[in-house]
C-alpha cells in the first residue's frame, strides 16, 4: 500500500469569531468548524474543508485537490480573512504506511497557495517497516 494523505483548507484565530457567517460570506459549506475553550473561554476558533484521506503518490496532487474546491472563492476567502483577522491555512498530513510520495509543489500549485494567501502546514507520520 502507498501513502495516505489528508489535505484540509483552514481559516483559523486565537480567540472567537463568527464561524456560522464564514459560510454564508463565502457561499461554502464547511466540512468541520471547532472552537477550543480553555476556562470557560475560547482560545482558538476555526472554520475548515477537509479532504478524506486518499491513497496518493504525490502531495502536489492532494493539495491541488483541496484548491479545486476552493476554485473561484479565492477574492472572497482573503476579504474574509481580513474582516475578521483569519489565518488561512492549507495543511497537508502524510501517513506513510509502505512507499514515501513525492515531496514537491509545482509552481502552479505555489501560485495558487500564495493567491489565498495561505500557510503551508506539513506533517509525516512514518508507519513503514525500517529497511535493513
Amino acid at each position: 500500500m502507498t501513502s495516505e494523505i489528508t489535505t484540509a483548507f483552514s481559516l483559523v484565530r486565537k480567540g472567537d469569531f463568527p464561524v456560522e457567517r464564514v459560510a454564508d460570506r463565502l457561499g461554502l459549506s464547511p466540512s468541520r468548524t471547532w472552537r477550543r475553550t480553555r476556562d470557560g473561554a475560547v482560545f482558538w476558533a476555526g472554520w475548515g474543508v477537509q479532504l478524506e484521506r486518499l491513497p496518493l503518490d504525490s502531495i502536489d496532487v492532494a493539495v491541488r485537490e483541496v484548491l479545486e474546491v476552493l476554485l473561484g472563492y479565492e477574492n472572497a476567502i482573503r476579504e474574509c480573512a481580513a474582516e475578521h483577522g483569519l489565518t488561512a491555512q492549507v495543511s497537508c498530513t502524510v501517513t506513510i504506511l509502505e512507499d514515501r510520495p513525492l515531496y514537491s509543489l509545482t509552481p502552479e500549485v505555489m501560485g495558487r497557495l500564495s493567491a489565498l494567501e495561505a500557510e503551508f502546514l506539513f506533517e509525516v507520520f512514518d508507519y513503514s517497516e525500517e529497511e535493513e
